[in-house]
């Protein structure tokens, strides 16, 4: 008995038995809590690369993928293709299995709000999954939810480009029967693409050639011409396939190709402009009643005809109603006139377009930077669009995105932003002058009614073709990010500029 009361009182060793007993239920503490605290910070990145998923697919650049206007299943594709992309781009992959990420895409009754909710699930592949208490997996989940907002006060101001070429067809079909019906206009027979508006009554009046591009095109009268064609060398020195060209001054003068094109019912860029604008403002003002309170739209649309001088023309003044403000002036806007090719219209007296002569009064009509400086001069200083502040300001461009313009006697032909020509002349690099306006807080978006090659115009295969490639780059590059749509030939043009009002009026944000 002695020695088993001394055996008890012998404390030598006690710790390794202590240790040797709660060892076990030490390693499972520290493994819960390494476990744990590796499924909060795995669960942290998952739901930050479930909010940023669902903000990225609300955002314009993602909507410009699909036209501007994504369909659910195309909402859900964006939002869970940048999910799965990004759990792989951070390694997440290699830490969890049976990741199942889901979108729900609503939207609120009237208006243009879109809400993604994006659920996801998961497995932790647990580093002490021997351990009875942990488990070799551990379960996750997780929910992120973002919807756009339309902005509350909004100026919306549009540039509408009615130059010389937003008169070729909106189709390849039409730009095929316009050149049928003017065969006789090029030497070999190929025809015009151009519907190009002349103010000249084209008499053929010997021996002066004052006819311009009319050749062989009906009388106004409804008549055919009976007046022969003489060439004049050296403009018309070609042999054309008819020998009566133009119209006796008795029949009223000769149709121009615009008239020419309306008689056989060819709808052109410029028709296809003037319709898209009342699309976007129907689209605008629908947006302002689906929502509560309603926010304050005002609507201004220029043109760049300003009376073939760099300015601007007011097309419609700044009204809240938009709607039917563009219903009476629509009708107004139209292509510029010259007097014939080559030849500015320099007097509208009484609606008759004169002609001038002399050092600079060939038909450079159009000056994009020096339209855009103008036109930045008329946009008041942007804000929140917030009570209290000023409003938002957006600025819509729908161009072909070819300019001529005059330098003295000359005229320049270029992209708006191959101007490398510019420094040398003095006017500034139009990148400069649309980062002007981006740098105020002005949003830039532009539609870019894509110019149509038209391989059998000996003007175009000159002038235009060696720097068509150029265009599209150029004015996406003038454009704010998001905001540039490239209308291809048979595009529908009210549903690219109403796809930029919706890019650049809402704004995503997290809402869980």
């Amino acid at each position: 008995m002695r020695n088993a009361l001394e055996f008890c009182r012998v404390a030598t060793g006690n710790v390794a038995v202590m240790f040797a007993l709660s060892a076990p239920v030490l390693v499972m503490t520290i493994g819960i809590a390494i476990d744990f605290s590796r499924a909060s910070q795995i669960r942290s990145e998952l739901n930050f690369i479930a909010d940023h998923s669902a903000l990225n697919a609300l955002t314009p650049s993602v909507q410009q993928q699909y036209g501007g206007h994504p369909t659910d299943v195309e909402f859900q594709t964006a939002a869970l293709a940048f999910f799965n992309s990004e759990v792989s781009r951070v390694g997440l992959d290699t830490q969890i299995s049976g990741l199942i990420p889901s979108a729900v895409v609503t939207h609120a009754s009237g208006s243009l709000s879109t809400s993604i909710t994006i659920n996801w699930s998961a497995n932790l592949n647990t580093l002490f999954g021997g351990l009875p208490a942990i488990g070799p997996l551990m379960a996750l989940a997780g929910t992120a939810t973002a919807d756009n907002k339309v902005a509350p006060n909004v100026d919306l101001y549009l540039l509408l480009d009615n130059s010389p070429s937003m008169a070729l067809p909106s189709t390849m079909a039409g730009i095929t029967a316009l050149e049928r019906l003017t065969g006789p206009q090029e030497p070999d027979g190929s025809g015009c693409a151009f519907a190009c508006h002349e103010g000249s009554t084209q008499y053929w009046l010997p021996p002066t050639n004052v006819a311009g591009d009319g050749l062989g095109n009906l009388c106004l009268d409804g008549s055919t011409p009976t007046i022969p064609f003489v060439a004049i060398p050296p403009y018309d020195a070609w042999v054309h396939s008819t020998t009566s060209g133009y119209c006796a001054p008795s029949t009223g003068g000769q149709m121009d190709n615009y008239a020419l094109a309306k008689k056989n019912g060819i709808s052109l860029r410029i028709d296809d402009v003037r319709n898209a604008v009342g699309v976007m403002f129907t689209a605008a003002d629908n947006a302002a009643a689906g929502n509560s309170p309603r926010p304050i739209y005002t609507g201004t649309v220029y043109s760049m005809d300003g009376r073939f001088t760099t300015g601007l023309t007011l097309q419609m003044a700044t009204t809240t109603n938009f709607v039917s403000g563009w219903a009476a002036a629509g009708p107004n806007f139209d292509l510029m006139e010259m007097y014939a090719h080559g030849q500015l219209c320099v007097s509208d007296a009484g609606g008759a377009c004169s002609s001038g002569s002399g050092s600079g009064y060939a038909d450079g009509q159009t000056d994009f930077n020096g339209t855009l400086v103008a036109l930045n001069s008329k946009i008041a200083t942007p804000g929140t669009g917030a009570p209290g502040d000023n409003p938002q300001a957006v600025l819509f461009w729908i161009t072909d995105g070819v300019e001529d313009w005059a330098t003295g006697p000359a005229i320049r032909y270029e992209s708006d932003l191959n101007n490398s020509s510019n420094i040398a002349t003095g006017r500034p690099p139009a990148a400069d002058v649309c980062a002007a306006i981006k740098n105020r807080g002005i949003k830039l978006a532009i539609v870019y009614t894509e110019y149509l090659p038209v391989i059998n115009d000996a003007h175009y295969n000159a002038i235009e073709a060696p720097f068509q490639t150029l265009i599209a780059a150029s004015l996406k590059n003038c454009a704010s990010p998001g905001l540039f749509v490239n209308a291809a030939i048979g595009a529908d043009l009210g549903a690219a500029l109403k796809s930029l009002f919706d890019a650049s009026v809402i704004t995503p944000h997290l809402t869980k």
